[in-house]
């Protein structure tokens, strides 16, 4: 929103139909990627992602200390 503004207040010419299928193509494919993500959690569960964020933690851990 804040670039659309900064556009629309630009001196330049300003291709609006690139910026308005770029916005449409962001949103289509965020959805997409939420819808994924809700139907793998809802078939494997949490437990690949607490064993990730532990195994991290503990990388983390391991390194910073």
């Amino acid at each position: 929103m804040l670039k659309g503004i900064e556009l629309g207040s630009s001196a330049g010419p300003v291709n609006w139909v690139a910026f308005t299928l770029s916005i449409v193509v962001a949103f289509a494919s965020a959805l997409t990627a939420i819808a994924l993500f809700l139907r793998f959690i809802e078939r494997t569960g949490m437990l690949p992602f607490v064993l990730y964020r532990l195994l991290l933690g503990a990388f983390l851990f391991a390194i910073f200390w």
